[in-house]
């Protein structure tokens, strides 16, 4: 990876600035807080995780289709009193079925590391850097503002990646944080250099509501091979997301993307193209026994939550409602049912979902899960045990 940072910083004399400025500043905290560590000690690393057993079929109009997955997700932690804190992930994955007949074997298997990080806490400010989770907004379904790590109600299962990034956290009063962050490019392999993120969060807390503000901007990079233009003059991301809890639960999420480029040349990028934005509510009855939710998603042509091949979680539709009935017959068994209806400029896609879930012992669940995609004429059963350590 250290061999990839230095062919990016070869290519883009633009990028040298931003990354030799990160690290100073990053080194500045490290050693400013340095005698602090010397009289801490270092707590024993602790080891905690997820164990994963799936088997899923998925029975379409002419084919039938089997998997069994194993997944682990395995987490490390050290923390020398509250100075500094060191964390990693690993994802273990084994699979046999329809997955594995792509790579022609009768399984496969592959490790990933999926963070790497360190944190260094100070009166004034956290630093954070690595490979680590860099999340925004309060969507409970969608998350427009999330632009790095988008979720989608079909798969509740995929775990968010992480990004190479760096974060300063100040808190100017209470319940307040300034964070100033930036990210490398999606694709670390990317010969060209550009597409780092770089741009500010500021959170406010009150006692029934909190709001964000976000403003990120992509720096210029050229056309990937085949693509039919690049963003030499990059991109610029404002955000914001609200909730608030006032009888029942709201919320708001909105992300507008302007791509100079593709505006000038009338294409798309421009409104409402870019826009992603989000809004619902749910409330609880009977002491939390019911439980309904409900969202709406416009996302645009150009949107970060349009679906495309570097956002496989993205929605093809321009229009989304996710509805969610849940009800907990006891503490350790409950039973939902949901829907997700996507429509825009082709044929409704009606999803539902049904799903029970029961607490065998503590730690581990049984889940059943069934998804029946009308617009594809498909049923997907899949049948899932967790495990948590």
């Amino acid at each position: 990876m250290i061999i990839v940072k230095r062919n990016v910083l070869n290519r883009v004399r633009s990028n040298r600035i931003f990354f030799f400025a990160a690290l100073a500043v990053s080194l500045a905290v490290a050693f400013t807080a340095a005698p602090v560590a010397a009289q801490t000690q270092r707590q024993a690393p602790t080891l905690s995780g997820v164990l994963d057993t799936t088997v899923q079929s998925v029975a379409g109009k002419d084919s039938f289709i089997i998997q069994w997955e194993e997944y682990a997700n395995l987490r490390l932690q050290t923390k020398i009193k509250d100075f500094a804190v060191f964390n990693a992930a690993f994802n273990l994955i084994a699979a046999s079925g329809a997955a594995a007949s792509v790579a022609g074997e009768n399984y496969y298997a592959s490790m990933e590391l999926e963070r790497l990080s360190l944190r260094l806490n100070s009166e004034c400010v956290d630093a954070d850097m690595g490979l680590m989770r860099l999340a925004f907004g309060y969507g409970q379904v969608f998350a427009p503002s999330d632009f790095l790590n988008h979720r989608n109600p079909l798969y509740p299962n995929a775990r968010p990646r992480g990004v190479l990034g760096l974060a300063f956290s100040f808190y100017p009063v209470e319940d307040a944080k300034l964070q100033v962050f930036a990210s490398a490019p999606k694709d670390p392999l990317s010969t060209d250099g550009g597409g780092w993120n770089a741009g500010l969060a500021v959170d406010r807390h009150w006692s029934k509501a909190s709001l964000q503000a976000l403003y990120v901007f992509e720096t210029p990079h050229d056309a990937a091979p085949g693509a039919a233009s690049g963003a030499p003059f990059g991109v610029h991301r404002v955000g914001l997301s609200v909730k608030a809890d006032v009888v029942v639960g709201l919320v708001g999420d909105a992300l507008y993307a302007y791509n100079h480029d593709d505006h000038q040349n009338g294409e798309s990028g421009g409104f409402p193209d870019g826009l992603s934005a989000s809004g619902g509510c749910d409330y609880s009855f009977f002491d939390g026994k019911l439980y309904l939710l409900g969202e709406y998603l416009f996302s645009g042509a150009s949107s970060a939550t349009a679906f495309s091949q570097e956002n496989l979680f993205g929605y093809s539709d321009r229009h989304n409602i996710y509805a969610l009935i849940r009800y907990a017959f006891t503490d350790y068994t409950n039973a939902s049912a949901a829907c997700m209806v996507g429509f825009g400029d082709k044929d409704p896609s009606v999803t539902p979902i049904l799903t029970v879930t029961h607490e065998l012992f503590q730690g581990f669940s049984l889940t059943l899960t069934v998804q029946a995609p009308i617009r594809e004429e498909m049923y997907v059963f899949s049948v899932l045990g967790r495990l948590k350590f």
